[in-house]
């Protein structure tokens, strides 16, 4: 699959966000998201912004007034803050909502429900229970599940590890990889945690504050120390180790991984 931005300008509150920005994505994909101007762009995806000029398109169709609601089942926003994307007590009910809102059909909806939570590790039971008392990685994954009840080709996560524990943490990106790699998803992770994105994601974009445009790069862009330093970007931990090992004169290669570091380690200690 394939979004494509094209000459987008986009503006806010009489600010100017984004001018002619072009960019090109293709999935099934993680990509990471970096930047002051990540949310615009991501709900310019999901189409709750429109642009004052350009145009966004998804596979062969371009978004129009007209299209918004087939447009914006292809795409689904999971937000920072659940307490902004749920509207219902119940997970039924807020699925329910979605339907309406939207418009979508209610064809097999009990069995898009069911589907839905058994992606994300769930089961029917949950549909009854009272969102607001579960566990904050239990509402995260409600709130993919919600995401995923019409099978969107595009996943667009906003801070996503937020709130999250250690287990929770792991829980979701294992999920992630599999949506990726089992459901062909593209998904795009908004977040300025470097450390998350240098072990985690395909690709990196990162926002210019200044321009609205975007520099482009694999996730080794987070290896090159300069560059990161330039645009204002977090060393990776695992990438300043390395960096300190070979001021030391232990020839590291970079990894995304502690446990390949530690075995790397190893080759360089005299026995």
């Amino acid at each position: 699959m394939e979004i494509t931005l094209k000459n987008i300008t986009f503006h806010q509150q009489e600010h100017n966000i984004f001018t002619k920005l072009n960019v090109t994505l293709e999935g099934p994909k993680i990509i990471g998201l970096m930047g002051e101007k990540k949310t615009q762009f991501m709900m310019l995806l999901d189409a709750i912004y429109l642009p004052v000029k350009g145009t966004i398109q998804i596979d062969d169709e371009v978004l129009t007034n007209e299209n918004l609601s087939s447009f914006r089942r292809k795409v689904a926003l999971v937000t920072q803050e659940v307490s902004d994307q749920f509207f219902e007590s119940t997970v039924k009910d807020e699925m329910a909502f979605l339907v309406k809102a939207l418009n979508y059909p209610t064809k097999d909806l009990a069995k898009r429900m069911n589907d839905a939570l058994k992606i994300v590790g769930l089961d029917d039971t949950y549909l009854d229970k009272n969102i607001k008392i579960l566990s904050k990685g239990e509402q995260k994954l409600i709130q993919l599940a919600v995401a995923l009840l019409y099978n969107p080709k595009v996943l667009l996560l906003d801070e996503p590890m937020i709130y999250l524990d250690y287990t929770n943490k792991k829980r979701l990106l294992h999920l992630l990889k599999k949506l990726k790699e089992e459901y062909h998803k593209m998904i795009i992770i908004a977040s300025n945690d470097s450390n998350l994105l240098y072990t985690f994601v395909d690709e990196v974009l990162l926002l210019h504050h200044q321009s609205g445009s975007i520099l482009r790069d694999s996730a080794s862009f987070f290896q090159d120390m300069k560059l990161a330093k330039r645009y204002k970007v977090e060393v990776p931990y695992l990438v300043q180790f390395t960096e300190k090992a070979r001021d030391k004169k232990v020839r590291l290669s970079y990894h995304k991984d502690i446990r390949d570091i530690i075995k790397d380690i190893y080759k360089h200690v005299d026995r």
